[in-house]
């Protein structure tokens, strides 16, 4: 939680510094970028794919190509003569058909943040972004939530987590998220068409959220101590209690029940719920299949309510930023 850390001054301080591109800041960008292309080389299976790789990666950065579909890419980049079919083909065949070693490139891609960014009070950040679409049959294409657009909207969403330190900011890995309905047997033949694999089972996104932060911690590739996200994430207690023990700190809502600390006998240990199935009480109806709190189970008490209790000595106030009407303190 917020309140257990003596840095929040140092995070405050260290805002992360605004990126912008100059002409004078893009010289040696060649020399960079064929250097970043080479630490990735490895993870490719076949001989021709690093060279496909550099074009897609000079593709994605070349200002004058408006919509960076394949075939723009490779027509601006490789021409339009006698080739450029063949070369449209194999740039498709690349990025649809191609196979490489996606764990290896993100463990490259972590290494890399590291030397670049990493720090002990680095920040995992957590997100959602969502695609809207037009068509039926893009992976896990739906009628939901769609932020872009802050309403239901056809669209596709995906889970993100970044990360931030007094030295920037950059994204870490991703994931899909694949609603309940795509489990269903009337998607089959759109689940096949898409190529998901067939293992794949359903997940929440804060599951898919606390998949990505445990094998990045997993790793040990890059230092971080804290975590935030928004409110979908950080009311979700299965999410909050993996990131616990993962060893990152996080903060909570005002709103949040807790079940807090007690020490008997000079050992600290969590007044935790009991989980319980409620049995059933006659043949008739249902039987039940939720879990809830066993009637026996501690109460949880509200983060203020714990918040109360703690002596003033034990807290610090910090200058957060200064606003239109005095600075905002916490």
């Amino acid at each position: 939680m917020l309140a257990q850390s003596a840095s929040v001054e140092d995070l405050v301080r260290r805002q992360p510094p605004v990126l912008t591109v100059t002409p004078a800041s893009t010289a040696g960008i060649v020399e960079e970028l064929a250097i970043y292309h080479a630490a990735f080389a490895s993870c490719f299976k076949y001989v021709g794919q690093p060279q496909w790789f550099a074009v897609y990666l000079r593709g994605l950065l070349v200002a004058d190509v408006p919509r960076k579909n394949i075939e723009a890419v490779a027509l601006r980049l490789l021409g339009a003569g006698e080739a450029a079919d063949r070369h449209v083909r194999a740039l498709q065949h690349f990025v649809s058909e191609g196979v490489w070693d996606d764990a290896a490139v993100l463990r490259r891609h972590w290494g890399l943040v590291e030397e670049r960014l990493g720090e002990d009070e680095g920040v995992l950040t957590v997100d959602g972004s969502d695609l809207p679409k037009q068509g039926t049959h893009s992976a896990g294409v739906a009628r939901q939530w769609c932020g872009v657009l802050g309403k239901r909207a056809n669209c596709q969403a995906g889970v993100f987590v970044g990360y931030a330190s007094r030295h920037g900011y950059t994204l870490l890995d991703r994931r899909l998220y694949l609603p309940e309905l795509w489990f269903s047997p009337a998607y089959r033949d759109r689940w096949l068409a898409a190529a998901i694999p067939p293992q794949t089972g359903f997940a929440t996104k804060p599951a898919l959220a606390a998949d990505m932060v445990e094998a990045m911690v997993a790793s040990q590739q890059l230092r971080a101590r804290w975590l935030t996200g928004d409110e979908g994430y950080g009311d979700d207690p299965a999410f909050l209690d993996r990131v616990a023990a993962c060893g990152r700190w996080y903060e909570v809502a005002r709103s949040t029940h807790v079940w807090p600390l007690v020490e008997p006998d000079g050992q600290t240990t969590r007044a935790a719920p009991t989980a319980w199935v409620p049995p059933a009480t006659h043949s008739m109806g249902p039987v039940p299949t939720r879990v809830r709190l066993h009637p026996d189970s501690p109460s949880s008490q509200a983060v203020p309510t714990i918040a109360a209790a703690v002596p003033d000595t034990a807290w610090q106030r910090h200058r957060v930023l200064e606003g239109g009407k005095g600075p905002l303190l916490a």
